[in-house]
């Protein structure tokens, strides 16, 4: 019975944003900073890939889903050893956007989700994988500058929970990170 209730939403959800009027649909590229001494800071290598679904819309305010894919990726020597380690940051969310002519193309969010972490690493002692998560606030801005494209900027803060208790550290609990990226309106 779940199962079909969440497959008629999902269908009446698809058939809403197909005949809608409206651009309800969002996907956004970006690159993410770490800012601060925070996990992630040292990364050769950061991808995000996103998508927002509009919800529900006026002429002021849209309320949505969205979430976010970050890959990043890290190699450097420690004494003898080196270390790679690839890292996966999902975070899915619901947001708030402001729209009004009076905000000239500008469009301020605030979200909150929970974010799900995975790490691999090679040539690394002990548990060389490590799955976390914790709760997600974001905030930022997109700017149009035509009907279909935009510019983003956003401020994400990730409080990681992690299983290890050895690594219950500043460092490895915070994820401050700024992202910068490109978009397109479906």
């Amino acid at each position: 019975m779940y199962r079909i209730t969440l497959g008629t939403l999902g269908l009446i959800l698809c058939i809403n944003l197909i005949n809608a009027q409206e651009k309800r649909v969002s996907i956004t590229l970006a690159y993410p900073f770490a800012v601060g001494e925070t996990y992630l800071k040292n990364q050769d290598v950061a991808a995000d890939l996103g998508l927002g679904i509009r919800v529900f819309q006026t002429e002021l305010l849209s309320i949505g889903v969205s979430g976010n894919v970050g890959y990043y990726s890290d190699s450097r020597t420690l004494g003898s050893r080196k270390l790679k380690e690839k890292t996966w940051l999902i975070q899915p969310r619901a947001f708030a956007e402001l729209h009004s002519s009076s905000l000239g193309g500008l469009r301020p969010f605030v979200g909150a989700g929970y974010s799900f972490l995975s790490d691999k690493s090679e040539n690394f002692d002990g548990n060389p994988n490590s799955n976390a998560g914790g709760l997600n606030l974001n905030l930022g801005t997109a700017y149009n500058f035509s009907s279909r494209f935009f510019v983003h900027l956003q401020y994400d803060y990730v409080n990681v929970s992690r299983g290890n208790q050895n690594q219950r550290v500043d460092l490895f609990q915070k994820i401050n990170l700024l992202k910068l990226g490109v978009g397109i309106n479906l």
